[in-house]
């Protein structure tokens, strides 16, 4: 992994490898073990930051994720924007601001 001349795919697919040799939760998330929650948005081309979903999306995602923690017993440790998943920058990538807003709903 650490070799001279290796590409960052490379090194990606070899942490990944490591990775799911380990149990969840000892181990970082992945697409083919997660459930992914699609909310069509925006994003600003100025700052490439997504928009918040709108009430009735946040609604009907709330619920959802309610339920997918009851059905399976998460807590909202178990929960990621997919931009976290897919190593991008957590505050610019798809998920971010939906995952805030059910944490803010849930401290309150």
């Amino acid at each position: 992994m650490h070799k001279k001349n290796t590409s960052w795919g490379d090194k990606f697919k070899l942490i990944t490898r490591h990775e799911l040799t380990k149990d969840y939760p000892t181990r970082f998330p992945h697409n083919i073990d997660s459930i992914g929650i699609e909310i069509v948005g925006l994003i600003s081309e100025e700052n490439e930051i997504y928009e918040t979903p709108n009430k009735l999306q946040l609604e009907s995602l709330f619920w959802l994720v309610d339920e997918l923690i009851s059905l399976y017993g998460l807590s909202i440790k178990d929960l990621y924007a997919h931009g976290k998943i897919a190593h991008k920058d957590p505050k610019k990538s798809e998920g971010a601001s939906a995952l805030k807003a059910y944490a803010i709903k849930k401290a309150s």
